[in-house]
């Protein structure tokens, strides 16, 4: 019946801490240490389970509360908001080895090389799950690659680009587009248990430079934008340009702009197709 009435504690105390934590963030999340840590010892020092079972009660309950928080805690699910996730996971599982080793010195004298056995496999356990769920609840967007056979490897790549012209001709620099493709962008979807990649309805448009680029690759005193009526800010020129585009338009319009923002080029890239 104690045993019984622990699983049920922990349970409801998850469920509380969850509930509390979408309606008033973070509430789980700082509550997390403290929820791992009770129920560590409440396993350990008021169960009569064997050394498996209440081993697998602890995980279950830490990777029960981790998936709740991914999908519902209040805020931004974002990879600001996964840090913080981990970091006070951390802060728990921390309180629970301590825990666990404890009692493993204390009430385990006999069975040590088991028990720190047990400690070892849960813990490879817990580490592959972390490695693929800890974007769980989420969906982001894939980078282009930055190499054209990366992406005629991985499938992505639509076409080359077609150019109005590859000169980029400012004062005494001059910049040369040596290639540029399409490429499909790419979100990967880890909204359910498993991840799935998808495709948008934007492409990416990488374009590589030459000419003298300063310190990171840059010219301070040059920059481009996109002209498309929704782009507003502008950007270094870099000898590497990507751009994100609608994929339902057949060309674009790449302007080019020195310091005070004089427009003083304008490159056409279309689909070579």
């Amino acid at each position: 019946m104690r045993n019984i009435l622990i699983i049920t504690v922990g349970i409801i105390l998850t469920l509380i801490s969850n509930y509390l934590g979408h309606i008033y963030p973070p509430f789980s999340i700082d509550w997390t240490p403290i929820l791992i840590g009770l129920f560590t010892g409440l396993v350990l020092y008021f169960t009569n389970f064997r050394l498996i079972i209440k081993f697998s009660l602890i995980i279950g309950l830490i990777i029960f509360n981790d998936i709740l928080i991914k999908f519902y805690a209040g805020g931004t699910h974002d990879w600001e908001g996964v840090g913080w996730i981990t970091v006070y996971l951390l802060l728990g599982l921390i309180i629970s080895l301590v825990i666990i080793i404890i009692y493993g010195f204390t009430n385990q004298k006999e069975n040590k090389k088991e028990y720190f056995l047990l400690i070892f496999a849960f813990s490879v356990l817990l580490f592959l799950y972390l490695s693929y769920f800890d974007s769980i609840g989420m969906t982001w967007v894939k980078y282009p690659t930055n190499d054209i056979k990366i992406s005629k490897e991985k499938e992505l790549f639509i076409s080359n680009v077609e150019l109005s012209d590859n000169k980029i001709i400012v004062e005494q620099d001059t910049f040369l587009i040596t290639k540029g493709w399409f490429e499909k962008q790419i979100r990967i979807n880890h909204k359910r248990l498993f991840k799935k990649n998808e495709t948008t309805d934007k492409i990416y448009c990488t374009l590589i430079l030459e000419g003298e680029f300063e310190k990171y690759k840059t010219r301070e005193h040059i920059y481009y934008k996109l002209d498309d009526g929704k782009s507003r800010g502008y950007t270094s020129l870099n000898s590497t340009i990507t751009l994100t585009l609608d994929q339902k338009k057949d060309k674009y319009s790449l302007g080019f702009y020195r310091t005070g923002w004089t427009k003083f080029k304008e490159i056409i890239i279309k689909n070579s197709h």
